[in-house]
């Protein structure tokens, strides 16, 4: 009996150090994990962007998409960032949210655009997610909660549920406090590269934090917190001393675009 004791308890210690000994070991660089997750990004992005669309209203209204999407191009023209790698939807909804899926999809609903005053505060929301994009915060996010050889096992199964958490995680539930401070300080630095006034954006956080959290806004205050707080950040961050702002879009075309979202049927 206590030669099966003793064997067994060598077995564990063993066991332990094994696990111990291969946690150490940089198991991404070995077998290049990094690269397999870009080269699979794609599909992950395709996957997540079909079974969220399948239960979503898309505009598809061509007016309304060149709108926002002139915007979204200005961003990312002024900042480096290749604008055939955002793929922007527009969902027609009451809620008020904003997020981005694997691969540059961009996804802001229509009561978003419609709580924002001015296209200054749209923009500032566009360069947030544009930022968590470019910041791979989204695969980071996925990785860390849902597991890299999850999401490979889904993409090549198809697995619906697993695409489905995916879809959840990063349309309903917040970043970090980090990732989102990250966020709205790299949305600053996009705004004034492109010459867009930052301080409306800081406007927008801190008007949104004192709506109802029961509302439409509830997806927003899950996937945003903080408005309050950050709001304050991103104001330090801005330069005072920048005055060279522009307008990307005329204001007739911001009132029509405004207008077009209102009329549509939900």
């Amino acid at each position: 009996m206590k030669k099966i004791i003793f064997e067994f308890s060598i077995t564990i210690c063993l066991f332990i150090g094994l696990w111990f000994g291969f946690s150490q070991i940089d198991w991404v660089n070995i077998f290049r994990i990094d690269e397999l997750n870009a080269k699979t990004e794609e599909q992950l992005g395709d996957l997540s962007w079909d079974y969220f669309s399948i239960s979503e209203n898309e505009i598809q209204e061509n007016e309304i998409l060149k709108t926002v999407d002139s915007l979204v191009n200005h961003i990312a023209i002024a900042n480096g960032i290749e604008t055939d790698k955002i793929k922007l939807h527009i969902i027609n909804t009451d809620e008020v949210n904003a997020f981005a899926l694997p691969d540059g999809h961009l996804v802001l609903n229509s009561q978003l655009i419609l709580e924002a005053k001015n296209q200054e505060e749209l923009a500032g929301v566009i360069s947030h997610e544009l930022a968590h994009i470019e910041l791979d915060h989204i695969n980071e996010k996925i990785t860390q909660e849902i597991g890299l050889a999850v999401l490979i096992s889904a993409i090549s199964g198809g697995n619906n549920q697993v695409i489905g958490n995916v879809v959840h995680t990063l349309s309903s539930t917040a970043f970090d406090r980090k990732n989102e401070e990250d966020a709205d300080l790299t949305a600053v630095i996009y705004l004034e590269k492109a010459n867009i006034n930052p301080i409306p954006f800081a406007d927008f956080l801190n008007r949104i934090a004192d709506e109802d959290p029961n509302s439409e806004f509830e997806t927003w205050f899950s996937t945003h917190p903080d408005s309050k707080e950050r709001s304050k950040s991103v104001f330090k961050k801005i330069n005072k001393s920048k005055t060279d702002y522009i307008q990307i879009i005329n204001n007739s075309t911001w009132e029509k675009l405004k207008e077009q979202l209102s009329n549509l049927d939900k």
